[in-house]
């Protein structure tokens, strides 16, 4: 049986459980090898949704009938016109479907698909209309709820992918780290959990 976006999320969330169960003593400070090892558990958080997003959209844009979002998905016409002029030149062997996948693909992973915006814009490439009424039925959580969840998790991600986890000061003397604890980085785990299964059935 072909594996599914789902297979894949739900891989990258038991990857980010071991990670966290590495963390086996509670942090003592911000330096500790054991809050890196959180905080890198929390970024595999954040993959599981890119990936499961980035694997159901990439199918929907590659099949027949596209939602009408998926057909303004924007590509960049060089490959597009090294396809065509492929396909002009030899009809019999050209694969031109192959090589539109691999486009796509490439676009794809200059898109996000975390935070409460970026997850709507992949429901509607889905084809996917209200999804947070429907999640929100799924979940027994509010629209408004999840949505914040989704971008508080997302900010959390970016302090420490592109901040380095660093508290931000005006004229700093010496670095410090944000603390970070395994109840909230497994908590996050099991929500997240939560929301893709619900997500994979819309």
């Amino acid at each position: 049986m072909p594996l599914t976006a789902l297979n894949a999320a739900d891989d990258l969330l038991q990857r980010a459980e071991l990670l966290a169960e590495r963390a086996e003593v509670p942090p003592v400070d911000q330096w500790s090898v054991e809050s890196d090892i959180l905080r890198a558990s929390w970024t595999f958080v954040g993959a599981s949704l890119d990936t499961y997003f980035h694997e159901r959209v990439r199918r929907a844009l590659l099949m027949m009938p596209m939602s009408k979002a998926a057909q303004g998905y924007l590509v960049p016409l060089g490959p597009i016109e090294e396809m065509v002029g492929a396909f002009l030149d030899n009809r019999t062997t050209s694969r031109p479907r192959v090589r539109l996948m691999k486009i796509v693909q490439e676009a794809l992973l200059k898109d996000t698909f975390q935070g409460a915006r970026n997850i709507e814009r992949a429901f509607n490439l889905l084809g996917v209309a209200k999804c947070w009424s429907a999640l929100s039925a799924s979940m027994n959580e509010s629209p408004q709820a999840i949505r914040e969840r989704l971008n508080r998790q997302y900010a959390r991600r970016n302090q420490i992918t592109h901040e380095g986890d660093y508290k931000p000061q005006e004229r700093p003397q010496h670095l410090y780290c944000r603390k970070i604890k395994r109840s909230d980085v497994d908590g996050e785990i099991k929500w997240t959990r939560t929301f893709l299964h619900a997500a994979d059935a819309l």
